[in-house]
């Protein structure tokens, strides 16, 4: 689902040696493999949709294509019925869009990019502002005039020998007339900040504040619970979402098989 989408050949001995013909199960013998291909790996052909309104598979692939090289390293082609791929989409998208996409659904990183990105770069920001956190000002007597007269250099000069006292001796040393102050960052309402990006990271990926970043709840009587709670219900929504079909089609393939057991009543 990182790419919008994914496939699962099941790589089977016997059930039909054609491959562009519908996987028979009463001829599978055994399952010898599962092999994962991401959306970029398969091509669709428009040609190859689903245009029947009463079929199941309306709008989805009835064949995916395989492109690669042979044993002898020639350039071939394979078309795959889609009774032998498991599949597994990404972030729902509009049939409009699915069909642009090359009828594969959204990558589930597309709404989050913006949350991970604010996140990082918050904290990096914070670690700027720690590096400079207390920022010298040198009031020089002269400055403009000595600019004005091409002495830069001497300036220049002048601050790099404050600052190495300042490392070695601890004390700043400077001439009668000038001035030197340390001004602090400041850093009122950055706790604030990180707190939102974390919040809009959490809410983003659906997973709990707790769990995420291994934070302890907080507040008077704060336990997580809640949070726990909305976190097992959208696994429990995505596994019968996205998992129960393809499960229940590798599960039919497993007592396919030659000396499978029967396979139990309301497995």
């Amino acid at each position: 689902r990182v790419y919008g989408g994914s496939l699962i050949f099941m790589s089977v001995k016997g059930g039909g040696t054609n491959l562009e013909r519908e996987l028979n199960m009463d001829r599978v013998v055994s399952i010898q493999k599962l092999i994962v291909f991401d959306r970029y790996e398969m091509t669709i052909d428009p040609e190859d949709i689903d245009k029947d309104f009463t079929s199941e598979t309306y709008g989805k692939p009835l064949f995916y294509t395989w492109s690669g090289k042979d044993t002898y390293g020639n350039e071939t082609e394979q078309k795959i019925h889609h009774t032998r791929f498991l599949r597994f989409d990404g972030v729902p998208l509009p049939q409009r869009l699915f069909k642009k996409n090359h009828h594969w659904h959204d990558t589930i990183y597309r709404s989050l990019y913006q949350a991970i990105r604010n996140y990082g770069v918050t904290h990096d920001s914070i670690a700027t502002i720690l590096q400079e956190f207390n920022q010298p000002v040198f009031q020089i007597e002269g400055l403009t005039d000595a600019i004005q007269e091409d002495e830069s250099e001497l300036v220049l000069k002048k601050i790099d020998l404050v600052n190495i006292m300042r490392s070695v001796a601890r004390a700043v040393v400077l001439d009668k007339e000038d001035e030197y102050t340390s001004v602090g960052a400041n850093t009122g309402g950055a706790k604030e900040l990180v707190d939102l990006t974390v919040q809009r990271l959490v809410a983003g990926i659906d997973v709990p504040h707790t769990r995420l970043l291994g934070n302890s709840p907080t507040g008077l009587g704060g336990t997580g619970m809640s949070e726990l709670i909305n976190y097992y219900d959208n696994v429990k929504a995505q596994q019968k979402v996205m998992l129960l079909q393809p499960a229940r089609q590798i599960l039919d393939l497993c007592f396919a098989q030659n000396g499978s057991p029967e396979k139990p009543e309301e497995l």
